[in-house]
């Protein structure tokens, strides 16, 4: 599968690298294109979307919608687009209420993107090999369609991620919640990075 990612940081880079890894073809998008970037191809953010099946927004929130109208939103039409911002003010604090979020102000702005918010309750630092403390992390899936949501699905697993369905796409207000929570126990109660979510199974009864 093709994978475009837009952004060069390091949310990008570990997607890309995992996902490499599982035999995908990574590419990453940016407004600076240059010859590579941790051993990456870079190219225009245009040029990532175009070519690629699924497109993955890797960038901070407030550059989405400037990215979805420097590109064009006709672009992302039929694409698997997947938003792993986390929403939240310079002083980490929440931006939204809870009416809407940022991956469903993204399908407004590209109104005909099959957009999929995922993988923004995972630190960086875990995404690439899926593991906090040696199991496999949790990562939501919200979408509303049913094609692209399965498709995340597979592509988490691929990361070693344990991913769980968790409805339909407004269902990531409370994903961006999460992902604040965590910030703030990293941030400001001091936890650090090395923390993520986990969903605990009871073992089937005989």
């Amino acid at each position: 599968m093709k994978i475009g990612l837009l952004g060069t940081g390091t949310i990008a880079r570990v997607l890309g690298n995992g996902w490499a890894r599982a035999g995908h073809e990574v590419v990453l998008g940016s407004r600076r294109p240059a010859a590579s970037v941790a051993g990456r191809s870079v190219v225009s953010l245009d040029e990532a979307v175009r070519t690629s099946e699924v497109v993955v927004f890797a960038v901070p929130h407030a550059a989405v919608r400037e990215i979805v109208a420097a590109v064009g939103p006709s672009n992302f039409s039929g694409r698997t687009v997947v938003d792993v911002t986390n929403i939240y003010t310079s002083d980490f604090e929440w931006a939204y209420g809870f009416s809407t979020s940022g991956a469903e102000e993204l399908q407004r702005a590209a109104p005909r993107a099959r957009v999929v918010k995922a993988f923004n309750t995972v630190f960086a630092e875990h995404l690439e090999s899926g593991k906090v403390g040696g199991e496999p992390a949790t990562t939501f899936v919200a979408a509303d369609d049913a094609n692209a949501k399965a498709t995340v699905l597979r592509l988490a697993r691929d990361l070693g991620l344990d991913p769980i369905d968790a409805g339909e796409l407004r269902r990531a207000r409370y994903l961006e919640a999460a992902g604040l929570l965590l910030l703030h126990l990293a941030i400001k109660q001091r936890l650090g990075g090395g923390i993520g979510l986990q969903i605990r199974r009871e073992a089937p009864r005989s």
